[in-house]
């Protein structure tokens, strides 16, 4: 069966790359033709001009899909691999059996921006890649079906990230021989997903990043690994000034005491009183993207929520 591959980022790249080592040619590759919008991704551009030079395989480099929909009327089957363009009805439409995106969420769970991330702030034990329809609500098309990934306690988003990446071939190899053997059978295989009660999650708000101490420590812990480099990272203010923070432990344990009271201060860390535990806080950076001595600025016994 003839199939369009929509790709961007490492999570597509990787995909991909697996398709052609097994000799799966997608009948076109679409790749942003803007790379200037993305100039945080220039080494996973690079690779795909590598990868093109290696399999010498069909990629348009497109401003919007939009310009092609002849060539999506006449394949059969979509997949889309992190591809940063919202799909119009006749796009996605167009091919005869439909496209499928690859979220690296649960579905309607985390509809949205950064599941992975999310996931982790919320503490879930498995990451669900599902494979849905494409339709014109944003994650909203039927479920083809999940892969669970296990969430480990010291993940990071990045760690979770490259699991999905590790594994987004394998799911590809799945999709495609789902399509090959059903074939007009496929809708059959399609399970509907309530989206009544769940609106899209939006880029995560500084809000959402901002340490709350009266939180417990492991929430706070779930907080720091999901927002850890190269994502913008947790932080907290002190004396009008915020602090960003991309490592941290956690003891928890039933005393709440003064909660935001700095229990221990030295060059590398400090541990703070917080709900129902202490967070132990390292790798503290300034405004000014500067690691700083902490002990420097906090001092043992001083209270970090009464100086907001």
């Amino acid at each position: 069966m003839r199939f369009v591959y929509l790709c961007h980022g490492d999570f597509g790249y990787s995909g991909l790359q697996h398709l052609l080592s097994e000799n799966k040619f997608p009948e076109y590759t679409f790749i942003h033709k803007r790379r200037d919008k993305f100039p945080e991704h220039k080494k996973y551009f690079d690779k795909m001009d590598e990868l093109r030079r290696l399999y010498d395989f069909r990629l348009i480099q497109a401003e919007t899909v939009s310009d092609f929909r002849k060539i999506f009327s006449e394949v059969d089957f979509g997949i889309c691999v992190g591809y940063m363009e919202i799909l119009k009805d006749d796009i996605f439409s167009s091919p005869r059996y439909g496209m499928v995106n690859l979220h690296c969420g649960k579905l309607p769970d985390y509809r949205g921006r950064a599941p992975i991330c999310r996931a982790i702030m919320n503490g879930d034990e498995n990451l669900f890649m599902t494979i849905h329809k494409i339709s014109s609500n944003v994650d909203g098309g039927d479920i083809l079906f999940e892969y669970p990934i296990e969430i480990n306690f010291n993940d990071t988003a990045t760690c979770l990230y490259n699991k999905c990446c590790d594994r987004t071939g394998l799911i590809l190899d799945e999709i495609i021989e789902l399509f090959e053997k059903n074939k007009d059978g496929i809708n059959k295989l399609y399970k509907p997903q309530s989206t009544a009660k769940r609106k899209p999650y939006l880029k995560i708000t500084d809000e959402e990043r901002k340490i709350d101490f009266n939180k417990n420590a492991e929430d706070i812990y779930n907080l720091i690994r999901a927002l850890s480099p190269p994502y913008p990272n947790a932080f907290f203010e002190f004396y009008g000034r915020r602090y960003f923070v991309r490592n941290a432990e956690f003891e928890q344990c039933n005393k709440n005491g003064n909660i935001g009271l700095i229990i221990l201060s030295d060059a590398d860390k400090i541990e703070v009183q917080c709900n129902n535990g202490i967070i132990t806080l390292k790798n503290i950076f300034d405004e000014e993207n500067s690691r700083i001595n902490i002990s420097d600025i906090f001092l043992q016994g001083a209270n970090i929520n009464g100086n907001n």
